[in-house]
């Protein structure tokens, strides 16, 4: 084991033998970043739901788009991107010696059009327009970072599901549920955490193979109980008619219940099932996985987050059925990629964007079904090897030094400042937040173009039918403000329809309030060192001790609850 002081932070971060066996097979030298700071930096490169109106360079038309007008990139709908009228390779650029890789790379990457989202749409989706990080779905809205879907609104990682709305992280097989946050396998359920296997539980907090239960938490194969004490079914339908979850004024109720209860109640450590030799929160069937968070049936990898079937990565994000990825985002059924982001079915290469189909290529983006190609120019075979060498010994003998004299070589992930994103408009500002001022210090790129112009006659969330069944079509086209933050929001046929059926009444917030909520509840994507409150015993918990949660080691929460 070797200790590091990381560039950016400035903490001691270990490296373990396994970690130089692993970069020695991708041929990469071992990174002078801690983890988080990695993490950091590659969010620093995603936007998620600030969404901007722009216009296709190829059609004219307006389009939806994660890229904002001054970050310069020219943009496309998805489905004219992924057509055939264009050709990525008319932008290939020569590779200059006397300047840094990542400045060259840069550079080609703001040329090239780009998908205004990152979405499948008209290809293996359908009707999923207003999705970005998202694939194989049909009828899906404002969804991201999700796949394998049907019928999905307003929600964040979700993973072969159906029929839900405002859910983060559900991990497979929900199936109608609202408001809920880290499930897997629940059908009809509202309001709830961390529950896996329940059908029809409301306002409740990590319950196992339960039904009809309503203000519950710590529960397993209960029924019809309130505040974990079962009353039957007859009582428990009085209990919860009396709540009238059909108003908004009945919701507030029953969530300041809620927040109380969800409080009070004690918390894992960390959240793992059948996991074996692994650290991290949220992962499911991982074997020898370190340090990851919201990651399913993966192994041999390290420090990856929103992985689905990933073998032997580190550092990866979003890397559905892949091997052998790192320091990548989105690398989907890719073998041995370097740096990529939104790579599917590629192999062999290194710094990928919007790559599909291709092996050996290097530093490209926009291309599909490509071979030997560097900086979107064709090579042959023997060139390109020959270059691929020349250009890796380059970007170690001239690294790219940041406005922070932070050092970028060969194996690292593109710097922060040539963003195309404004890190207030990034992933990374929702987990590693920076104002204003902070972000211009480190001469971070800075969205400040977020002003709309005022919607005449929008209606105040305030003046909302307090009940769902109060609301007539008309609110359809009304444009209504957020009582918190005047942002304005509008209700769609489909999601009215899912209101309506569920007895659930129009939201006060809009999508992205309601995102940020349900995005900081999930998992803090760190590890702390802590104590047991049950038995002052150290433990290592998802759970930032300065919260003051009630948390318990696995084996003490087992022995009280399950």
């Amino acid at each position: 084991m070797e200790t590091k002081n990381c560039q950016n932070c400035k903490k001691d971060f270990n490296i373990e033998p396994d970690d130089f066996s692993f970069y020695e097979k991708m041929k990469v030298p071992a990174p002078t970043f801690c983890p988080e700071c990695r993490r950091n930096r590659r969010m620093a490169w995603r936007n998620f739901i600030n969404f901007y109106h722009r216009e296709s360079i190829l059609s004219g038309k307006n389009v939806l788009s994660v890229y904002s007008p001054e970050s310069g990139v020219p943009v496309m709908s998805p489905k004219e991107w992924h057509a055939e009228d264009w050709d990525p390779k008319s932008y290939a650029m020569d590779y200059d010696f006397s300047k840094s890789f990542f400045l060259q790379y840069a550079e080609l990457l703001k040329k090239v059009p780009k998908p205004a989202m990152d979405n499948d749409d008209g290809l293996l989706s359908k009707n999923c327009e207003y999705t970005s990080d998202f694939a194989m779905g049909k009828d899906c809205y404002l969804v991201i970072k999700a796949w394998k879907l049907e019928n999905v609104m307003y929600s964040f990682y979700v993973v072969n599901s159906r029929d839900l709305v405002d859910v983060n992280t559900s991990f497979g097989k929900d199936e109608e549920n609202y408001e809920t946050i880290n499930t897997k396998q629940c059908y009809r359920c509202r309001n709830s955490i961390d529950c896996q296997g329940c059908v029809e539980c409301l306002f409740s907090f990590d319950l196992r193979n339960c039904n009809n239960c309503f203000m519950c938490a710590g529960l397993r194969g209960k029924s019809y109980c309130y505040k974990n004490e079962e009353v039957g079914k007859e009582k428990y339908l009085e209990i919860l008619k009396s709540y009238n979850l059909h108003t908004y004024t009945g919701v507030e109720k029953a969530k300041a219940e809620f927040d109380s209860m969800y409080n009070i109640h004690p918390k894992k450590a960390v959240r793992m099932v059948n996991c074996v030799n692994s650290t991290g929160d949220l992962i499911f069937n991982c074997n020898n996985c370190t340090q990851c968070f919201c990651v399913l049936d993966s192994e041999n990898s390290r420090y990856c987050t929103f992985a689905d079937g990933v073998r032997d990565s580190y550092d990866a994000d979003a890397s559905g059925g892949s091997e052998l990825a790192y320091e990548s985002d989105l690398a989907a059924y890719c073998s041995k990629v370097i740096g990529a982001y939104s790579a599917w079915h590629c192999q062999d290469s290194a710094y990928l964007n919007q790559v599909y189909r291709s092996k050996d290529c290097f530093g490209c983006t926009g291309l599909k079904d490509s071979r030997y190609c560097i900086l979107n120019k064709q090579y042959s075979r023997e060139e390109y090897f020959e270059m691929v060498e020349k250009i890796k010994k380059h970007m170690i003998e001239m690294p790219y030094v940041d406005s922070n004299g932070l050092v970028y070589s060969y194996g690292d992930f593109l710097p922060v400042e040539l963003s195309y994103f404004g890190y207030n408009d990034s992933v990374a500002n929702d987990l590693y937040p920076m104002d204003e001022a902070d972000i211009l210090d480190k001469k971070y790129p800075y969205q400040n173009t977020k002003h709309k112009d005022i919607v005449v006659g929008a209606l105040n969330s305030d003046l909302l039918p307090d009940s769902i069944y109060d609301v007539d079509d008309s609110i359809l086209s009304r444009t209504i403000v957020s009582k918190k933050t005047q942002r304005y929001y509008k209700i769609t046929p489909d999601e009215l329809a899912f209101y309506r059926k569920h007895s659930i009444p129009i939201p006060r917030e809009s999508f992205y309030e309601r995102y940020n909520r349900r995005f900081k509840l999930s998992t803090s994507f760190r590890l702390y060192k802590s104590k047991s409150s049950k038995s002052g015993d150290d433990v290592v918990t998802c759970y930032d001790p300065s919260d003051n949660n009630i948390v318990w080691s696995l084996d003490e929460y087992k022995n009280e609850f399950e």
